[in-house]
Parts: C-alpha cells; structure tokens; sequence
C-alpha cells in the first residue's frame, strides 16, 4: 500500500513539472513570437504651424498636420 502511495505521489510530481515544463515552453514561443512580428505604426506629418496670440499670451495655434499615404 506504501509503495502504490508513493508511486502515485511521483507521478502526480512529474505530472506538475510536465505541465510547468510545457507552459514555460508556451510562454518563451509567444514572447519570441512577438518579438519577430513587425510593428505596424502609422506616420503622420506635420505641416505649417499658425500662431494667433501674441507674446506673453496663451499659445493660441493651428498646426497642420498630413497624413502619410500607405507604402504598399
């Protein structure tokens, strides 16, 4: 009976590190993963800037801004 209580308790152990074993394994393929995708980000250009206020006033302005046309 001794013996079949350990047996069992050993395989539930490697049961454990098995499934730890396997979600490190996950984590490490998803970090790398996303670490080689690209990163996709949008540019945007900044035109000329209107300023209406005067000096030792609140910034009061206008600045325009151009978006990018898609590089494909």
């Amino acid at each position: 009976m001794l013996l079949n209580t350990m047996l069992a308790l050993d395989s539930n152990n490697k049961y454990r590190r098995n499934t730890v074993h396997k979600v490190r394994k996950l984590i490490l393929i998803l970090a790398f993963t996303a670490s080689v995708l690209p990163i996709h980000a949008q540019a945007l250009g900044l035109g000329d800037i209107t300023v209406n206020s005067a000096l030792n006033q609140k910034l009061n302005a206008r600045l325009a801004m151009h978006e990018e046309p898609d590089r494909e």
